[in-house]
């Protein structure tokens, strides 16, 4: 299985482990899924920690904060 491309553009990781990814996203990007289609940062955090960590099934991913594109 190849590694998930979770960034398109540059992010800050300030902290990982298999629980826990606290990123420092740039405005302008996407976090929630809405009516666009684009594909939210949550997403993309899901993958990679499944693929990373190695997680079976769904990984849980909540986000801390609702600053998302319309607002960032």
């Amino acid at each position: 299985m190849n590694r998930p491309n979770l960034w398109s553009e540059q992010k800050e990781i300030l902290f990982e482990d298999n629980h826990l990814l606290v990123i420092n996203k740039p405005a302008g990007i996407l976090v929630q899924g809405d009516e666009t289609g684009d594909e939210p940062l949550s997403k993309k955090a899901e993958e990679y920690l499944k693929f990373k960590y190695k997680k079976p099934g769904a990984a849980f991913v909540g986000v801390c904060h609702r600053i998302d594109r319309p607002v960032s």
